[in-house]
């Protein structure tokens, strides 16, 4: 079964999508950041079948590949499409003191915050 200290994230969150990722909100996970005008988004989803962008067919390498050469560990800039999340939850009380894990079960990179300190980066 299910274990009680167990809190899906999935539902509508705020989103915001950009083509080029010198435009994304860099401070947007501040608690005091307004995301009043952003988009809705259901998670799980891809942002790509909801409208955003274009969906990339590919398999391994990188998915801006087709449009600037990659030169790791640079990331380009221009049509590098970076859409971010927000959501507002609460901890249960009784979890106090306990290890709590954020788990991300599908996505290319992810950057997570818990009041505005950093929790987890990586692909």
């Amino acid at each position: 079964g299910e274990s009680v200290r167990y809190m899906s994230l999935d539902g509508k969150w705020k989103f915001f999508w950009v083509r080029d990722a010198y435009d994304r909100p860099v401070d947007f996970f501040k608690e005091d950041y307004n995301v009043k005008g952003w988009d809705d988004i259901n998670v799980p989803g891809i942002w790509e079948m909801n409208g955003y962008g274009e969906p990339i067919y590919i398999n391994p390498g990188y998915a801006w590949s087709s449009v600037v050469r990659p030169v790791p560990p640079e990331v380009p800039e221009v049509e590098n499409h970076v859409g971010s999340y927000v959501r507002a939850i609460e901890i249960p009380s009784d979890w106090k003191g306990m290890a709590v894990f954020f788990h991300v079960g599908s996505g290319n990179s992810a950057d997570c915050r818990v009041q505005a300190r950093r929790i987890a980066a990586g692909s």
